[in-house]
């Protein structure tokens, strides 16, 4: 067992905190005399911080000659940030009244140029809505993939 967990890098959570000798063994025979520690839980050495505390419960309402072994742990999980290849403009760039200027007009053409107005009358009400909020959508990215830059990613100093 030893050697399996050294190869694996896993701890045995069993053995891990000092505890009373009545809180370390599973196993107890039908006669009551001869007990053993046979049960094991393993986890991963990167999670060893976790375990907060491993001990079975010699008392408890179960009709088996073991004994449960309980682990408490507490995790914390990072948070990843996707970005799913998604594009991140720099909208930072719009506080500045040049740019946001020129972001306006540049908008307010391309809603111009879609005759919005025009098109209500061509389409049903389902098939209206989704091709006016297509072209809208479309408008809207074009024009800023024209005037503002990708964001660059700042990675966190270690």
């Amino acid at each position: 067992m030893i050697e399996f967990c050294q190869q694996n890098e896993l701890i045995i959570t069993n053995t891990y905190f000092k505890q009373h000798p009545r809180k370390l063994y599973t196993w107890k025979s039908l006669d009551g005399d001869t007990r053993n520690q046979t049960d094991y839980i393993l986890i991963n050495k990167r999670f060893r911080n976790c375990v907060k505390q491993a001990k079975t419960y010699p008392g408890s309402d179960i009709s088996s000659a073991h004994i449960p072994v309980i682990v408490k742990m507490k995790i914390q999980l990072k948070k990843l940030n996707k970005t799913n290849g998604k594009q991140q403009f720099d909208f930072s760039l719009l506080k500045n009244n040049s740019y946001a200027a020129r972001y306006n007009i540049e908008i307010r053409n391309r809603f111009d140029a879609l005759h919005i107005e025009e098109l209500e009358h061509q389409f049903d009400e389902e098939e209206h809505i989704e091709d006016i909020w297509g072209k809208v959508k479309e408008s809207i990215i074009t024009t800023t993939k024209g005037l503002l830059p990708l964001r660059t990613k700042n990675n966190k100093q270690t």
